[in-house]
């Protein structure tokens, strides 16, 4: 039976990544219907649907590399003009790269701010401003951002020297006899089976080669540069935290308590609740003394912004960290709706698999990427395995590793902000999700999930050496402008962005091994921190502390009837 030819594979393959399209745009729509909160349940439709096509987005930059490898069937002629396309999948893949790349561009840049400020000025208001001041907020939130990337982008696109591509190249001179053989009946490039020709080369030197990109390319990547930052701060915390937060909450899972400890656990959260309600009613008073106060100069101005987001920052961190316990409090009673034991028993197995990625990631970049020569291929054979049996499995393996990694990021973004106040949190919770943290995270994932997948083509280059995606990006790091950022250090294979991303990880993990709980922010400090209070009577003011957990409290209890304490 004869082979398909090479429009039919294309066309076959364009039929599967439409089907896929279809289950993953199906996925998205349950997962933000299963995740949103009550109150925005009939509200903001269009913004939920931007959420949906911006995940979509994100997961086609995924699942882009194995695509891409899968397409070229590890062939050499695939990935240049004029090579032998009889084994390749069909797909344009340069166009696929950068169609995705700019959607994604698009749904982080415009679609996702400009519903996110509006969002959050409609929620500022207590839902009372009207549609057409929303818009207009919206729009000029987008159109500041763009104009600051498009004024950075285009001078960088312009000069002749930041647009310059200097890539290392091999010169080889010599003589050929008149007659040359050609080999076109092999299963390689006839570039690679030069056979008596290589002992015509009587010279070779190294050499560069300069070239520019177009603006499509160019734009690209200083938008995945920004987001490398955020990948390499977020992502090298989360690769610690993930783990460790589900297995803590394994270990210390809520468990059945008598009347006594009840009631010392239900004190402990009335008393926290009190003094949260009493620092909300300083914090408002603060803010309206302002407001009645001298006008002041604009650093000044910034100065007391900045220092009452971190004011707010704290007392969202609080609560959120009392609302968890809150509801440990109603499990423990007995009172919780939909209360799944085997729920921890998922989050055990979750942190096992979660702490065994996150190994085989350090590993794998401190045994192929980081030395000059690598000591092993390690992650690379195991994808590289499956294509000798079912290669759909490799291209599923390398699509979780890169997915694992945006998790990661996400994970670490919430873990930075509850322990260092600089960033608004935006927790995600089943049927507890408000819309401006499903913006905000999805946001998130659309500025890491090219770099994401730039580190994964980085980190299995012998899996996808003959990709489209191989090329495009190691093309792009070499640009002069990021060439600082991404060129080999000495001595090394690995990057400025690849030894940050390691040195936070191990941070990290010192970080999480003396402190591995969160801890409520120090209400003390918080009230001090107000430049005035609402001049209210007080009662005895109580530190906030964390909640003692189930386990804790029983041994407490059974210690002082024992008479030890």
């Amino acid at each position: 039976m004869a082979a398909p030819s090479y429009e039919a594979l294309g066309i076959l393959n364009l039929l599967f990544l439409l089907i896929g399209v279809l289950i993953l745009l199906a996925v998205n729509t349950y997962v933000v219907w299963q995740w949103r909160h009550p109150e925005d349940r009939n509200e903001w439709f269009s913004a939920k649907l931007i959420v949906v096509l911006s995940m979509l987005a994100s997961e086609l930059v995924i699942i882009g590399l194995p695509l891409d490898v899968t397409n070229n069937q590890g062939s050499r002629d695939c990935s240049w003009e004029g090579g032998d396309y009889a084994k390749c999948g069909g797909l344009d893949m340069r166009g696929y790269w950068v169609g995705v790349s700019w959607l994604q561009m698009a749904c982080a840049l415009c679609l996702l701010p400009g519903f996110l400020f509006a969002y959050e000025a409609y929620d500022d208001v207590d839902h009372t401003t009207e549609c057409g001041s929303l818009v207009k907020g919206g729009l000029c939130s987008v159109l500041a951002i763009l104009i600051v990337f498009v004024s950075v982008c285009v001078p960088m696109y312009l000069s002749s020297e930041m647009n310059a591509v200097r890539r290392p190249v091999l010169s080889y001179s010599g003589s050929l006899p008149l007659k040359v053989e050609t080999y076109t009946n092999t299963n390689m490039s006839s570039f690679a089976a030069m056979g008596d020709l290589d002992e015509a080369v009587t010279t070779s030197s190294s050499e560069y080669l300069f070239y520019s990109v177009d603006f499509l390319d160019y734009a690209t990547r200083l938008f995945s540069w920004l987001g490398w930052f955020l990948f390499v701060l977020w992502g090298g915390i989360g690769l610690v935290s993930l783990p460790v937060d589900y297995v803590l909450a394994y270990i210390y899972r809520p468990i059945p308590l008598d009347a006594r400890e009840l009631a010392d656990l239900r004190l402990s959260v009335q008393r926290r609740t009190a003094e949260l309600l009493d620092l909300g009613r300083q914090l408002q008073g603060e803010r309206a003394a302002y407001k009645e106060g001298p006008k002041l100069g604009w650093l000044a101005r910034r100065r007391h912004e900045a220092a009452d987001q971190v004011r707010v920052n704290k007392l969202s961190q609080m609560a959120m960290i009392l609302e968890g316990d809150v509801e440990e409090l109603e499990i423990c009673s007995g009172n919780a709706k939909d209360y799944e034991p085997l729920l921890y028993v998922l989050y055990l197995f979750m942190g096992i698999v979660a702490a065994i990625h996150s190994l085989l990631w350090f590993l794998h970049i401190a045994i192929y990427i980081l030395p000059r020569e690598p000591a092993h291929p390690f992650l690379n054979d195991y994808l590289k395995q499956f294509s000798t049996w079912y290669p759909l499995f490799g291209s599923v393996a390398c699509a979780f590793f890169a997915l694992y990694l945006l998790w990661c990021t996400v994970h670490g973004c919430l873990k930075f902000g509850t322990r260092c106040f600089c960033i608004k949190l935006h927790p995600m919770k089943r049927h507890g999700t408000y819309l401006n943290a499903m913006l905000f995270n999805t946001a998130l994932v659309g500025f890491c999930a090219l770099p994401v997948a730039e580190f994964s083509s980085h980190a299995f280059a012998d899996y996808a050496a003959y990709a489209d995606a191989s090329t495009r990006f190691s093309t792009l790091r070499r640009l002069h402008f990021f060439r600082f950022w991404f060129a080999p250090l000495k001595k090394t294979s690995g990057d400025v962005m690849t030894f940050a991303f390691v040195a936070l990880f191990c941070v990290s993990v010192l970080w999480f091994f003396f402190l591995p709980h969160d801890v409520p922010a120090s209400a003390q400090k918080l009230r001090e921190s107000l430049a005035s209070s609402v001049p209210a009577k007080r009662e005895k003011e109580v530190e906030m502390k964390p909640m003692l957990k189930a386990k804790d409290l029983k041994k407490r209890n059974e210690t002082r009837r024992a008479g030890k304490v």
